[in-house]
């Protein structure tokens, strides 16, 4: 059980980090206020130490919801990033040009 406590432990802390703090250009944390940051990483930080906590302690409603969260957060990462990675990117460009434009413009 220790190997999935440290996975998804450092999951949170990955996804706390490159929330709060901007690490240009790899995210785009410095296009928004830190109350819109806060409010993203409280959110989703309730919803991610969840998981964990089921697993440390054996409860298996959080360990199912923890099952279920990550399916479901894996599958919105692939559908908002590698499907328009990997498909023709003209039709993704309206949506990925205004959200990055701040990244690929001090290039």
């Amino acid at each position: 059980m220790l190997p999935l406590l440290i996975c998804q432990l450092g999951l949170l802390a990955y996804h706390q980090f490159t929330t709060l703090f901007d690490f240009f250009p790899f995210n785009g944390s410095r296009n928004y206020s830190w109350k819109e940051k806060l409010a993203e990483a409280g959110g989703n930080g309730i919803l991610m130490i969840l998981p964990p906590i089921g697993f440390g302690f054996n409860i298996h409603g959080l360990m199912i919801f923890g099952v279920v969260y990550y399916f479901v957060l894996f599958a919105i990462e692939l559908i908002i990033w590698w499907i328009p990675y990997l498909t023709i990117p003209g039709r993704w460009r309206g949506f990925y040009n205004p959200l990055h434009a701040s990244a690929t413009s001090n290039f």
